[in-house]
């Protein structure tokens, strides 16, 4: 059944049951002593996670060997891409659960790779119902039409992100801070992290002219000028930076063929209810190769956006809980997918027959 026609029939059969904001309850009671974060688990991760990515990408730049070599840039590729997660993380808890935490995070990692805090303010439109799955939603991929190009063409960004950062900070950051007119095109074109959307347009909000987004800002101007200007007097040959380039195209490419996956992008570009935005996410909760290419939880996607407060490390046993719990022909039930590459070539079968049925949705 095509997950337009999933919501279809969900709809009809909530309907005459519980309504999808009284589904979502029931599911929110079942694991209601699950939202707190622990901020030690966070911590060890996230310190494990760092420490095993720093010694693998020393040995990767230093070995001769073609199997220490090859074996070191994937653990260094995966356990970067697992520490990136987490900014996702902070930006689904307040504030004073995980403010240290949040802190360390930039400036051990954020900072360094580019991709500071501030940049991820706007993950929370892609959980609203009101701009899910819309042009407000950067997070979002229109996936329906011509699949097959707009797949390749978002993969091949994998390869051009890496550059983006040092470009991003080493040439626009200094104009922004002399030009209010050019900072506001930075802003709201150019500081989304995570951007499928083309044309989007970041909203200006206080957070903008803030003390902390200037020091991110600034911090990662000067890192980039610090490794540029290394380069130049020869202090690090050019190798170093070709690898590097290698290795965080890896867990790019990585990312986002994981972001590709996480949704069916079954939506023409409207807004949606709730029930929409469940069936549209995918769950792959089968097998251990899931947690490598979908870490911190990021497997249990569709659990994410149906309760969005849990932390990453109780997804697991709150999925286990909802799965014995509610029946099987429950709306949570049919999020389940049989892995990766099912989802790839069930995507490609239904890219043509998906905007049909979204008009019988809007008929309901």
């Amino acid at each position: 059944m095509k997950a337009i026609e999933r919501v279809i029939h969900e709809r009809e059969r909530l309907g005459r049951a519980m309504t999808p904001s009284l589904f979502a309850r029931r599911c929110s009671e079942l694991v209601e002593d699950l939202y707190k974060p622990s901020p030690g688990l966070y911590w060890a991760d996230f310190l494990i996670s760092f420490g095993m990515s720093l010694i693998s990408f020393v040995v990767f730049h230093r070995s001769a060997g073609f199997f220490i070599t090859i074996t070191s840039f994937i653990v260094a590729g995966l356990g970067i891409y697992r520490c990136s997660v987490f900014i996702h993380e902070i930006q689904h808890h307040p504030v004073a659960e995980l403010r240290s935490f949040a802190k360390a995070w930039n400036a051990a990692f954020g900072i360094p790779c580019l991709m500071p805090l501030f940049l991820y303010d706007e993950h929370c439109d892609h959980h609203s119902v009101v701009s899910y799955g819309t042009h407000k939603d950067p997070e979002y991929a229109q996936l329906r039409s011509e699949y097959l190009i707009r797949f390749i063409s978002l993969m091949s960004l994998s390869l051009v992100y890496p550059l983006l950062g040092p470009l991003r900070f080493g040439l626009m950051t200094p104009l922004a801070l002399m030009s209010k007119r050019f900072n506001s095109f930075v802003y709201t074109r150019l500081s989304s992290l995570y951007n499928l959307k083309r044309g989007y347009r970041r909203r200006r909000r206080a957070q903008a002219e803030s003390h902390t987004r200037w020091f991110q800002e600034i911090s990662c101007f000067l890192w980039v000028w610090v490794w540029i200007y290394m380069g130049v007097i020869g202090m690090i040959e050019p190798i170093f930076f070709l690898k590097t380039y290698l290795l965080f195209a890896f867990w790019m490419v990585v990312n986002q063929l994981r972001t590709l996956t996480a949704h069916r992008y079954a939506s023409k570009g409207s807004a949606e209810d709730f029930l929409f935005q469940l069936l549209d996410t995918n769950t792959f909760d089968r097998g251990w190769v899931t947690t490598v290419w979908a870490p911190l939880g990021l497997r249990y996607h569709a659990l994410h956006h149906l309760l969005p407060g849990l932390p990453y490390h109780n997804l697991a046993l709150a999925h286990r809980r909802l799965m014995n719990s509610l029946p099987p022909e429950s709306p949570y039930h049919e999020t389940r997918q049989m892995g990766l590459i099912n989802v790839i070539w069930q995507s490609f079968s239904s890219a043509r027959d998906s905007y049909p049925i979204q008009k019988k949705i809007k008929s309901q």
